[in-house]
């Protein structure tokens, strides 16, 4: 089916999205020492960053597992990703294009 072809293709990019975020994360936290206060001041943005990445990974896995609710976990973070110029606006706009195309009820 068209369908599954789509999701699984979505699936594929949200968790790869995921994991490449999370080795520049892991890369730049192995890279940047820094001393104490810049450490601090960081952790936040780090802290961030893995939730980031826990949402897209978990977005990648729903849509690839088929799960019922992973349309209704993707359509905010697509919302939000498409103001990410320019791959943010093309997987967010492909997502939600595939949710109004598809939709909850396969045709």
């Amino acid at each position: 089916m068209v369908q599954d072809k789509h999701r699984k293709i979505l699936g594929n990019i949200f968790f790869g999205l995921g994991v490449i975020i999370m080795v520049l994360l892991l890369i730049t936290l192995l890279n940047n020492p820094g001393s104490t206060e810049e450490a601090q001041k960081n952790s936040q943005s780090y802290i961030s960053m893995l939730i980031s990445v826990s949402i897209f990974i978990t977005c990648g896995l729903a849509l690839l597992s088929n799960h019922q609710l992973s349309h209704w976990i993707c359509i905010p973070v697509s919302i939000i990703f498409i103001f990410a110029f320019p791959i943010g606006t093309a997987v967010g706009g492909y997502f939600l294009w595939y949710f109004w195309k598809f939709g909850l009820h396969p045709k």
